[in-house]
Parts: C-alpha cells; structure tokens; sequence
C-alpha cells in the first residue's frame, strides 16, 4: 500500500510539473473550453468515474482487455493534473482547485470500484473477512460528504445557470422580437447562494424604451 500511494503521488506530482513547465513555455495562456470543462466537477464525472472504475477492475480480474482499460483509466486521471499544473502556472486557483477536486473524485472512485470488484470476486480478501469498526465508517462517511457537497453544488450551480440562460433568452427574444433584433451575446452567472447575474447584447435596428427595466421585470417572475 505505501509502495502504491508512494508511486502514485510521484505521478501526480510530475504530471502537474510538466503542466506548469509546458505553460511557462507556451505562448498562449487562455483557457480553452477543454481546460474550463475540467475546473467544474459534478455527481456526473463521479458517476463515470465509478463506471470506469467497475470495467477497469472487472478487466484486471477477468484478464480481458485490461491495457486498453489502464489507458482509458489514465486519461481520467492525466487531463485534470494537466489543468491543475496551468491553473498554478497563470495563477487562477479557483481553477486549481477545480482540477483537484476532479482529480481526487476520479482517483477515489476508480480506487473504490477496483476494490469492490476486486473483493467480491475473491482477488482480494472478502468483505465477510473486513472488520469494519465505528471509526472506519465515520471516516468513509466523512470522506464521502467532503467529496460529493463540493460536486452537488457545482451541479445545482450549472443546472440554475442553465435555466436561467434559457429564460432569459426566451424573455429577451420576445421583448425586441417585434423589433427585428437579436441576440449577440449572453452570459449567466449564478453562484450558490447568490443572486443570478445576466449580462446581454442585443442588436436591434430601433432602441426599444424601457428594455432593460422590462426584463428584469419578466426574469423576476420567472
């Protein structure tokens, strides 16, 4: 066990040192959409996760496939480092942290369905023979809630954001809709416990009096 957590704590941490030393050395400094896609988390990725997990161990036990598992396994593991050492590089920790978090839902998902495949088969020693003590579950449990609070809020974040981007989008189009306008951007920010943030441009060929007033009106009720 020390051996595996030994290796693999070397592994992450030259995974995120190549990611800060290719993004000092590269030019461009954005952030692309793959590299947002793993700063947000949710049930969703721990959920794959687990899937991945389950064929991974089925694969090891079986003997069937499990190369081609081992890299699909990796590629679960390697972007979200990959994110976390540009994060630490352009100094966005908010990102950092992100990555992390997915880097440790993915880890300890995988690691959980390899050792409930792995012990319900008999590779490993069987649940009957575990003695399971108070202490041992208030720590999974505590381990659980520390890991799915941070994911079940960013899924209730993204999910808000993405019904108000769809409200407001439809009371914008029916305020300037008789104006011949449209809509050339929109943007949603709704954090957890906040109020929800909208921002648009829209381009109509005559100025509507009251636009702004109106719809925050109609998003109010809505």
């Amino acid at each position: 066990t020390n051996r595996a957590a030994r290796a693999l704590g070397i592994g992450a941490l030259v995974g995120v040192l190549i990611g800060v030393a290719i993004t000092g050395l590269s030019p461009a400094r954005n952030a692309t959409p793959e590299i947002l896609a793993r700063t947000a988390p949710t049930l969703l990725d721990l959920a794959v996760a687990l899937l991945s997990g389950l064929a991974g161990g089925y694969a090891t036990v079986h003997r069937r496939g499990e190369t081609a598992i081992g890299v699909a396994i990796a590629t679960a593991l390697m972007p979200p480092l990959a994110t976390l050492g540009y994060s630490l590089a352009v100094a966005r920790f908010d990102y950092a942290f992100g990555a992390l978090l997915l880097f440790l839902t993915n880890l300890a998902a995988i690691a959980f369905a390899f050792a409930v495949v792995t012990r319900m088969r008999g590779v490993a020693r069987p649940f009957r023979t575990v003695r399971i003590t108070r202490g041992l579950i208030f720590a999974g449990f505590a381990a659980l809630l520390l890991l799915v609070t941070p994911l079940a809020l960013t899924l209730r974040r993204i999910s808000l954001e993405t019904m108000a981007l769809t409200a407001a989008r439809r009371e914008i189009t029916a305020i300037i809709g008789p104006s011949g306008g449209s809509i050339a951007q929109l943007g949603v920010n709704w954090r957890n416990m906040q109020r929800p943030r909208i921002e648009a441009i829209v381009v109509s060929e005559r100025y509507i009096e009251g636009a702004e007033t109106e719809l925050a009106a109609r998003l109010q009720r809505q």
